[in-house]
């Protein structure tokens, strides 16, 4: 992952990371710079995640609790709710539970619709009374043949709407860069 893969829109990653040497609430370790706890810190702080996990989760009798087990989310509002249950079987850890708020991009529904409010209903009316309706005697026949002019009559008579062009938002626009646009061109007017 680099900080310009642009393929994910967000990114959650979870685990144990066994990262004990790090401070999480001020992002220090207390390992020399060129550990990998501090590579993996400035890894985190090149690509922009956020740790969400804040109370320990390893919690053995007569000894330190430990904060290991990460979740790391490229936007700090994608997790919330985060409760810690009992671990699976004898294991030490606690097991994280938590909301995500999943994401998903609007999809375009690029074929036409039809646009009943313009439709030429009388011109209708008398295409479907000029019609033979009196041809099979069976049921279902006749519902075939209905639809099949019913079909071709809204074809003919009610017109379709152009598919809308679609409008590429860029990934970096989100809630939180428009919020700081705006306080910027705020700034920007008083400065003026």
């Amino acid at each position: 992952m680099t900080q310009n893969d642009s393929s994910y829109s967000h990114i959650l990653i979870g685990g144990d990371f066994n990262y004990h040497e790090i401070d999480w609430t001020t992002w220090t370790t207390s390992k020399l710079a060129d550990h990998h706890s501090q590579t993996f810190l400035d890894i985190c702080r090149d690509v922009y995640l956020f740790q969400q996990v804040s109370e320990p989760t390893q919690v053995r009798h007569g000894q330190k609790e430990k904060l290991l087990d990460l979740i790391l989310t490229s936007d700090d509002q994608m997790v919330h709710g985060i409760e810690h249950l009992l671990g699976l079987g004898i294991s030490y850890h606690l097991c994280p539970l938590m909301g995500i708020y999943v994401y998903t991009p609007t999809v375009m529904d690029k074929k036409p619709k039809q646009r009943y409010h313009k439709g030429k209903y009388k011109e209708m009316t008398v295409h479907l009374a000029a019609q033979n309706w009196a041809e099979p005697n069976e049921c279902i026949g006749i519902l075939i043949i209905f639809m099949n002019i019913f079909e071709d009559a809204i074809d003919w008579f009610i017109p379709t709407s152009k598919p809308p062009k679609e409008r590429r938002k860029k990934l970096w626009v989100n809630r939180e860069a428009l919020a700081m646009q705006k306080k910027k061109h705020t700034a920007w007017k008083q400065y003026k």
